[in-house]
């Protein structure tokens, strides 16, 4: 796997509540985090470090499915109100059998971008209600086979959400411009999406490429 990340803060206190995150939850299995809570000050910021390093420890300590985990930090955030808003998507990357699974759930986050040598896909928008400070239903879970040569965008809205404008034209705009650039250079394809993005809100984007190997 090749990893390419990228990160621009729209506060002029250079910080925000988008982040991204990659770890290993073992031998074969890559955990991929990106969310997006309300604010571009320090107490958005600082609440995206709590929600970050409180998922890190629930992926890392159990081995439920991305949903469970979801759930998980939802409950969290309720009893401890770390945040009133934010979207996150979590999913695992795991390798067996020669290929790569991945597997994810989503709390009202934009859901990921496929790109291949066939085209762009916008990936299904998985059932899952956004962070608040209210218990919330259950989140559900996608799943999908990762070829060789494939790469996985994952995005917060500031990249592609020009304002005035409907969110799913926005989103179709998008596709369209990542399946312009090609995906065969992870790091250019991130380079030329954040150029083009609007200024006016955090981004964070965290690309996958899965190699040959």
């Amino acid at each position: 796997l090749q990893i390419c990340a990228r990160y621009r803060p729209a506060g002029r206190d250079e910080v925000g509540g988008d982040w991204y995150d990659a770890f290993w939850r073992g031998a074969d299995q890559l955990a991929v985090v990106i969310g997006d809570v309300v604010g571009h000050d320090i107490t958005a910021a600082a609440a995206m470090g709590q929600l970050s390093a409180t998922l890190r420890a629930l992926a890392l300590d159990r081995s439920d499915g991305p949903a469970a985990i979801l759930d998980r930090l939802g409950t969290i955030n309720t009893q401890l109100s770390i945040t009133p808003f934010a979207t996150l998507l979590f999913a695992t990357l795991t390798r067996g059998e020669g290929r790569w699974t991945m597997r994810w759930a989503s709390a009202g986050h934009p859901p990921p971008l496929l790109l291949t040598s066939r085209g762009v896909q916008l990936l299904e928008r998985v059932r899952g209600t956004a962070l608040v400070t209210k218990k919330t239903s259950v989140r559900g879970e996608a799943q999908i086979s990762v070829a060789a040569g494939s790469t996985l965008l994952f995005y917060t809205d500031g990249l592609f959400e020009w304002r005035g404008r409907d969110i799913t034209d926005n989103l179709n705009a998008f596709a369209n411009r990542a399946a312009a650039y090609g995906h065969n250079v992870t790091e250019l394809l991130c380079d030329d999406l954040l150029a083009d993005a609007p200024t006016d809100d955090d981004i964070a984007m965290l690309a996958v490429h899965v190699g040959d190997g």
